[in-house]
């Protein structure tokens, strides 16, 4: 998710277990999502991903484009059925490039 707006959510994440609870996950920027064009967030890892072609509005030294990489925790005492991500605002681009389920056994 890349949005212009800073301190606005700009996505949700809905987990829904199989016992019918839900937990609600906002990403607002700069608090757990990068903006578009600046690496701002604390809570997210930063991959550089493409270049912009021009720099009209964008300082050339401020502006890369890239991924953010977040985690979301998830309570392990319970089943998931489902994760569902959506956009909140209008000027928010969407994307999911991919989704890591394991436990944290099984990442060292």
């Amino acid at each position: 998710m890349k949005t212009v707006k800073c301190y606005s959510p700009c996505a949700e994440i809905t987990i829904s277990y199989s016992d019918g609870t839900n937990t609600l996950v906002q990403l607002i920027p700069p608090f757990n999502i990068s903006t578009f064009n600046q690496d701002i967030c604390p809570e997210a890892m930063t991959i550089p991903f493409g270049t912009f072609a021009a720099y009209q509005t964008l300082a050339k030294e401020i502006a890369y484009p890239h991924l953010a990489v977040n985690d979301l925790v998830l309570d392990n005492t319970k089943n998931l059925s489902a994760i569902e991500i959506k956009s909140t605002a209008s000027e928010t681009m969407l994307g999911l490039i991919g989704v890591t389920i394991g436990g944290v056994e099984d990442m060292f």
